[in-house]
């Protein structure tokens, strides 16, 4: 059947050629297999793993999460199941040391596990430093002595030492420091932050750019990893709630390409924990915010769409392409609601507005709060 296959080689669509090959296994000795999960879906065994974003966007609290997950056994972020939980080295840089135990404290309380009592070996600013070779020694020594499955290192620009993270030799030398922390069988996670530029996490997550594109420094610090993270805040929701996007680059994930990240904690703050949502919260457009605007001004207004166009919301008026859109959307919405009067079709703020709880509500409720 195989011979009969690769006869017809130049006959078979680009599906059917990676299908015969993958299912022969020959052609030059060539072996294909998919990624061996550490965790199923999202992150590969042995593989090194970036988590990107502007500063405060949940990169510090992802990892941390996902270090009580691996010490624990249990599901990151809730849905997600770990297939090799082990022994954690954290080594954050970054955050001090009170505030790292504070935080993986609350972690692991919400998981019903004592933080003392998981495998998480923490090293906070301690000054780690990946260009020397007695730090390298160091973790590697380490990981061996605890038997150590997972590496955790927060954040390159903490990290990089003498090597320059915008010249392309230095970050290929980081490169291969990695790979001998993968060879030692340690899955690797690594922060590392994205340039502002001025522009809206919204605008960014929601766009068809890719956003590795935005991280700082060389682009091989991208090429070097074999899969990325970006994330970024959802504004207005009432829980705080994350934009998460990935770049597949060396295997490919059982996720959507962009999915939200949930932050759970009781009033106290005792306890935290991050959970999965398959898709995030529809995000008003601006336009709708501005229609939006005039409406909680107004709330016992009744207007036509076309008398919208002479009035000027926040120093701006719409085009009319514009105003129809953003009505419709707040309509589809139930921020505003339509009914006739003397043959006209009016809009007015939905009675029920202040009491609505979704997230499209919040969000407005939140940006036009912070707008006045």
């Amino acid at each position: 059947m195989e011979n009969d296959i690769f006869s017809q080689w130049d006959k078979l669509t680009d599906e059917q050629k990676a299908a015969a090959i993958a299912q022969s296994h020959i052609k030059e000795g060539l072996k294909i297999k998919r990624p061996e999960w550490h965790i199923k879906g999202i992150i590969s065994k042995q593989a090194h793993h970036l988590l990107l974003g502007k500063p405060h966007r949940l990169k510090s609290l992802i990892a941390n999460a996902m270090a009580v997950s691996v010490a624990t056994g249990l599901p990151f972020l809730g849905a997600f199941k770990v297939l090799y939980p082990g022994a954690i080295i954290l080594i954050d840089e970054d955050t001090p040391t009170d505030t790292l135990q504070w935080r993986l404290e609350r972690l692991a309380i919400a998981t019903g596990h004592p933080l003392e009592k998981l495998p998480i070996r923490r090293h906070s600013m301690e000054g780690y430093r990946l260009d020397e070779e007695k730090w390298v020694v160091k973790i590697l020594e380490e990981s061996q002595e605890i038997k150590a499955v997972l590496l955790i290192l927060d954040c390159l620009g903490k990290l990089h030492g003498d090597l320059d993270t915008n010249k392309a030799d230095d970050m290929d030398k980081l490169g291969t420091t990695l790979n001998r922390f993968k060879q030692a069988g340690l899955t690797v996670v690594m922060t590392h932050h994205l340039t502002e530029k001025g522009r809206e996490d919204e605008h960014i997550y929601d766009s068809e750019a890719d956003f590795t594109g935005l991280s700082m420094g060389s682009t091989k610090i991208i090429s070097n990893s074999d899969a990325a993270f970006g994330s970024w805040r959802v504004p207005g929701t009432k829980l705080t709630t994350f934009a998460v996007k990935k770049v597949e680059r060396r295997f490919t994930m059982d996720i959507p390409d962009i999915f939200g990240i949930e932050i759970l904690e009781d009033e106290s703050k005792n306890w935290m924990s991050l959970r999965y949502r398959e898709s995030i919260p529809r995000q008003p457009s601006k336009d709708a915010i501005t229609v939006a605007e005039y409406f909680i001004e107004n709330p016992t207004s009744a207007i036509k769409l076309a008398e919208f166009r002479q009035i000027r919301v926040s120093g701006e008026v719409l085009p009319i392409n514009r105003t129809y859109t953003a009505f419709a959307e707040l309509k589809e919405e139930g921020i505003i609601v339509g009914g006739e009067a003397r043959d006209q079709y009016f809009y007015r703020l939905n009675p029920n507005f202040s009491t609505m709880d979704n997230e499209y509500a919040n969000c407005i409720r939140g940006v036009t709060h912070n707008v006045h």
